[in-house]
């Protein structure tokens, strides 16, 4: 059985991936909000995805005792790749024409995706380096 087969979120955790797939499935950006053509479409099986994800997500928040939320590995695969791009944004420039302006996640924030990440299967060591242009991870 893969380990997203059977994920158990904390309530912070549910209401974080509620709120992203809420805005993935409305195809925004971080926040609601984006540069002008910065939000890439997403097909209507994309779109799809996301709101099976959310409905999932939504029974745990109204009730955390039931038993363990079933994704896919479509599923899974799809808040892994939104996950990672996120932590990958984190403390970089973000705008096209403005390079002021920077995506940048607190410590707990930055905690909160990790824990959701190593639940639906991501192997991730430590919390990604707070500056950009570091890489890797900190020791």
């Amino acid at each position: 059985m893969a380990i997203y087969e059977s994920v158990i979120f904390t309530l912070t955790e549910a209401q974080f991936v509620e709120s992203t797939m809420l805005a993935y499935s409305q195809n925004q950006a971080v926040g609601g909000t984006t540069d002008n053509g910065a939000a890439v479409p997403i097909t209507q099986i994309e779109k799809q995805k996301g709101l099976d994800i959310l409905s999932k997500v939504r029974v745990q928040i109204m009730d955390p005792s039931r038993s363990p939320i079933t994704f896919t590995s479509d599923e899974a695969a799809l808040m892994q790749y939104l996950y990672n791009n996120y932590l990958q944004g984190h403390g970089k420039p973000q705008g096209d024409l403005d390079w002021g302006y920077y995506i940048r996640f607190d410590t707990m924030a930055t905690q909160l995706i990790i824990n959701v990440m190593r639940k639906i299967g991501c192997i991730i060591p430590d919390l990604p380096s707070g500056v950009y242009p570091k890489t890797g991870f900190s020791q």
